[in-house]
């Protein structure tokens, strides 16, 4: 994290095109319900190029402290974007042929694959 802005990024071996989904969760967001969600979240997409993924998240509404950075594979995705057709026909629509010692099974027999860091602001 630089100033206000946050850099999600990484590489990975999925084709180009493919979403990679983030969200930046504030440590409080589950229990403060007196501070509006835009003031404690933030989620996104960005594409796969060339092997690699970054977003720049302009982190400045958010309050101090704690806060969790997820990337993850999946295939429901924020914003209402949609994963690529070759990649839910290699990968099911609810990724459910996604394997692997870091796929995470979630609700309704989808898999995901996410990294999750901790920042402070």
């Amino acid at each position: 994290m630089t100033g206000n802005e946050l850099r999600i990024e990484g590489s990975t071996d999925l084709p180009a095109g493919t979403l990679i989904a983030y969200e930046v969760r504030h440590e409080q967001l589950p229990v403060d319900y007196e501070t509006p969600e835009w003031m404690l979240f933030r989620e996104g997409v960005v594409p796969v190029t060339d092997g690699r993924f970054s977003a720049r998240v302009d982190a400045s509404a958010l309050d101090a402290g704690q806060l969790e950075v997820v990337a993850a594979f999946r295939s429901a995705l924020p914003t209402g974007a949609v994963q690529p057709a070759p990649i839910t026909d290699r990968f099911g629509a609810n990724f459910e042929k996604l394997l692997g010692p870091n796929v995470v099974a979630m609700n309704g027999g989808a898999h995901s694959i996410q990294v999750t860091r901790t920042v402070r602001r």
